[in-house]
């Protein structure tokens, strides 16, 4: 079972294999039978369970560590995890930092490189590793790698920040601090 529930429908992490959220939207396309493989290949490696999102495969040909799930809001599912691996789209990047999660990126095109650096150059995950070249070998070896305690210390501080900052209030003071007041004119 993915979960082991007893009646109480209690369960000690502990004794659990950690959950690892892995999630590509539909970017992966012609790629994603070979990019599932590679997943379910390194999660037999390490032993670790995965809550799988998108990557189309019949339920019931998942193996039992791997609980394939709908849309789930990831401000709800995040904090339950034990790290995300994901396309790097910035909604996800962002709700997997605000929940202190480590981050493994595989970026496809456009800005996910750019977000896949920022992770990294933060300590929060590994170098990324682009679709096209991952492989069972450096999806084993960056599993392992967000399970190290200083990565999680570096995820939790990037979360403690986030959650301080008043984002609402700071981007109206910007935008008000840059509006031209004394130049704006109303011909009404």
């Amino acid at each position: 079972e993915f979960l082991d529930l007893n009646n109480n429908h209690y369960y000690h992490k502990e004794s659990l294999s950690p959950i690892i959220y892995i999630g590509f939207g539909s970017i992966t396309g012609h790629d994603s039978e070979r990019i599932l493989q590679v997943v379910l290949e390194a999660l037999e490696k390490t032993g670790y369970r995965a809550v799988l999102s998108s990557l189309d495969k019949d339920d019931d040909k998942l193996p039992k560590n791997v609980l394939k799930i709908g849309n789930v809001s990831h401000d709800w599912l995040f904090p339950h995890v034990s790290a995300v691996c994901h396309h790097s789209g910035a909604g996800t990047t962002a709700a997997g930092l605000r929940a202190g999660k480590p981050t493994i990126i595989v970026p496809f095109f456009g800005d996910q490189f750019f977000w896949g650096n920022v992770i990294e150059k933060n300590g929060v995950g590994p170098r990324a590793l682009p679709g096209q070249n991952l492989t069972t070998d450096n999806l084993v070896e960056s599993f392992k790698y967000v399970h190290e305690p200083q990565v999680r210390a570096a995820a939790e501080r990037i979360r403690d920040a986030i959650l301080k900052e008043n984002g609402c209030d700071e981007a109206l003071r910007a935008f008000q601090t840059h509006l031209p007041l004394l130049r704006m004119q109303s011909y009404l």
